[in-house]
């Protein structure tokens, strides 16, 4: 893990979420390489997504551990490594983020089981659709080293396969 994310940039969703800041949390404890995490997150609440990135995710007591070990955590790791990123899911967004996105090498999107349960096959490729007509994102898995969409609690009877099927360049995965 550790060579694998030496020198990249990541660009998370969900990352306020707890799955999101387990994961921000491995990375930057275990990876002390990684070059820079992208969050995605909202403005919610008269909050920036700055704010909310300080105030949910950072200051956190899952990140106790790390900013024991680093005394320099508040100041290097959220000011350097860790950087909210906010932009609405619009065609035009994404295709922006692709200009972006040739500068990241590893997209993750961790989605909370709360977005998903109760959903079935349908409703999730109906997530996806609004990217499957324009093939956006056939462009952005094809311009990465890895792209992965990780639905977390999404029904048992749920086959990622055939879901990653329905859109193109991302069956090989």
């Amino acid at each position: 893990m550790e060579d694998f994310y030496a020198g990249k940039g990541l660009f998370l969703t969900g990352g306020t979420g707890f799955i999101g800041k387990v994961v921000i949390e491995k990375l930057l404890r275990c990876t002390p390489d990684i070059d820079k995490i992208y969050v995605l997150v909202r403005p919610k609440k008269g909050r920036s997504a700055a704010d909310r990135l300080e105030s949910d995710v950072i200051s956190s007591a899952i990140f106790n551990r790390l900013r024991s070990e680093r005394s320099d955590f508040d100041t290097f790791m959220y000011h350097e490594r860790i950087i909210a990123h906010y932009e609405s899911c619009s065609l035009e967004t994404l295709q922006n983020a692709l200009a972006i996105l040739e500068r990241w090498s590893v997209v993750h999107m961790v989605q909370e089981p709360a977005k998903t349960r109760g959903a079935t096959p349908r409703t999730l490729v109906l997530l996806t659709q609004r990217y499957h007509d324009g093939k956006e994102l056939d462009v952005l898995a094809r311009r990465l080293a890895t792209f992965r969409k990780v639905p977390l609690g999404g029904p048992k009877s749920m086959d990622i396969a055939d879901l990653l099927a329905e859109i193109p360049g991302l069956a090989k995965l």
